[in-house]
């Protein structure tokens, strides 16, 4: 069975966001196909919003979209995520210097307030400097994220 690398990171998501330790997937066959071997949300899991941040010159990228019939990062973590979830993708220059990316921050962090409502399940995921603006982000905002979620991000605060 091949599993690609980004169902590892939503599985991930999945487990950070549920709060929830599950069995090793071989032990559920029940909740798996070999087609998506992740923990698929339970009924009474509560809805979460994810923003997902590319990063460094990656803006017209398209695996942070979800698009009818196509397979991307954003669809495989909407698809293992509770009905009534969100999966938003948040937009940025993608220019690599410290003033971008706190500007960048200032926005998504507006952006969590404006789509989120209070005590709502929040999770950010970024992708390479898209990492930095999505804590940069959480800095900012006045309730705490859930999950902030770098991927091959270089921390360089």
């Amino acid at each position: 069975m091949k599993i690609l690398p980004y169902k590892f990171v939503c599985f991930a998501v999945l487990l950070l966001i549920s709060w929830q330790w599950t069995l090793p997937v071989a032990a559920q066959p029940s909740l798996i196909d070999h087609e998506f071997p992740l923990r698929r949300a339970k009924v009474n899991d509560k809805p979460a919003r994810v923003f997902i941040v590319h990063g460094t010159f990656d803006g017209n990228s398209n695996w942070p979209l979800i698009v009818a019939g196509k397979t991307s990062f954003a669809s495989e973590v909407k698809r293992a995520l509770v009905a009534g979830s969100t999966v938003h993708q948040f937009l940025w220059s993608g220019k690599n210097n410290h003033a971008t990316r706190k500007t960048a921050a200032k926005f998504l962090a507006d952006e969590i307030a404006e789509y989120s409502t209070q005590g709502e399940k929040i999770a950010i995921i970024g992708h390479s400097h898209g990492g930095n603006v999505a804590l940069l982000a959480a800095s900012q905002l006045k309730d705490p994220i859930d999950t902030v979620i770098c991927l091959s991000t270089p921390h360089l605060y």
